[in-house]
């Protein structure tokens, strides 16, 4: 039985999200991220202001100048991860393998479904209809015999794509694509290949292994001489395998305030477990991610000898990495994540003593009351507006 993938893309989610709520957006250019005048970076944008470069991840104050009549507004996560939610319980009704890979991505497998449900293009259509009709935003979608093929697809005709390819046609598609579109492939090893003359797929299809392993490494030789082949390598990872999760924010001035900077880290702390916890993974490795004045950039982890078993918990840990590593310098970007995650089932009590038991159960019946009702607001009484607690790793 051929195999087959969806992956589905959410066309500049956040920015769709906010043209549904405020019509009066529509037609203009729209940018989610940070202030004109604060320092921060783009979250995302709509279509009509990347028209004139603007783009996720740039300093805003840039994408100010590139569009000074654009229309700003703040990042709102909670209404995101609602639409999100409820995107993501209609794609379970196409498949019985939906794997969540971001808040605006998912992959579907539909091999052996289409005696149920029909040919995947007409199957992607009705998804696609779906989420227009009932909740308003666009989706692309690419189809293919392997995941990162079908990631690749879905980037074919952003937005409000459809596309789908074919196994014997993998090859032929692939040849005239830059390198810089398959996975693992970053800059600098684009850069290196097209020193080599290597700067088309199709002129890497015909380089064999040992010649790929000599260029570039044993390594990367290998895993680019199989996905420019529209093959997969072998002993590759499954992102459910070497997923990770993480969230961060960056101050509007540079902050140095411990009391401040803790609580950002048990807000970040609580965003990242909950999404880890609602889509069934846990953890052993909490990563910390520090930005100072200068730009500079550190990445602290610790690893556990058994899962994260709580959002209280991971607050601590990750407040306790913050004081082994900070040096007291202004702090201008801060991120919380959970990585190597794999999926845990809810009765391995077992795992956990009793107190961090309590502090799972606590999370998991505020999980519970934002599936039934399909809110984001439940929180826990140290993130609400006004509250003065002290000590934002306790419960």
């Amino acid at each position: 039985m051929e195999k087959c993938f969806f992956h589905l893309d959410l066309d500049a989610f956040f920015a769709s999200v906010e043209e549904l709520d405020h019509p009066e957006y529509r037609d203009h250019p729209l940018v989610v991220g940070a202030m004109p005048k604060e320092r921060g970076v783009v979250s995302t944008c709509n279509y009509a202001a990347r028209k004139f470069g603007v783009k996720s991840a740039m300093p805003i104050q840039q994408a100010h100048r590139l569009c000074p009549h654009a229309i700003f507004v703040r990042p709102r996560l909670e209404r995101y991860r609602e639409i999100s939610n409820q995107i993501m319980d209609m794609l379970q009704r196409f498949s019985p393998s939906v794997e969540r890979l971001s808040i605006d991505e998912a992959r579907l497998d539909m091999t052996g479904t289409q005696g149920l449900f029909g040919p995947p293009l007409e199957v992607a259509l009705r998804i696609k209809h779906d989420i227009k009709q009932n909740i308003g935003v666009t989706a692309s979608i690419g189809i293919g015999p392997l995941p990162y093929l079908a990631k690749m697809a879905s980037e074919e005709n952003k937005p409000d794509g459809l596309f789908q390819i074919e196994s014997e046609r993998v090859r032929e598609w692939l040849a005239g694509m830059d390198p810089l579109r398959l996975p693992g492939v970053g800059k600098k090893a684009r850069e290196r290949l097209e020193e080599l003359g290597l700067d088309r797929v199709g002129k890497i299809q015909s380089v064999g292994l040992d010649r790929l392993q000599q260029l570039l490494g044993k390594s990367m030789g290998l895993n680019l001489y199989y996905l420019v082949q529209g093959q997969e390598p072998p002993g590759a990872q499954h992102p459910q395998e070497r997923r990770s999760l993480s969230a961060e924010t960056t101050f509007p001035e540079d902050n140095r305030d411990s009391a401040a900077l803790q609580q950002t880290l048990a807000a970040l702390a609580h965003e990242v477990f909950f999404r880890a916890l609602e889509e069934g993974m846990a953890a052993r490795t909490v990563v910390l991610k520090i930005r100072l004045q200068d730009f500079s950039m550190t990445t602290h982890q610790r690893t556990l000898s058994r899962y994260v078993s709580s959002s209280s918990e991971l607050s601590e840990i990750a407040w306790d990495i913050f004081r082994q590593g900070w040096n007291g310098q202004p702090i201008r970007l801060l991120g919380v994540g959970l990585s190597g995650l794999s999926p845990l089932m809810e009765g391995q009590a077992e795992l956990f003593d009793d107190e961090q038991a309590k502090r799972r159960r606590l999370d998991l019946a505020v999980l519970k009351i934002q599936t039934k009702y399909r809110v984001a607001m439940v929180k826990k009484a140290r993130f609400l507006e006004g509250s003065h607690k002290k000590n934002p790793g306790s419960d």
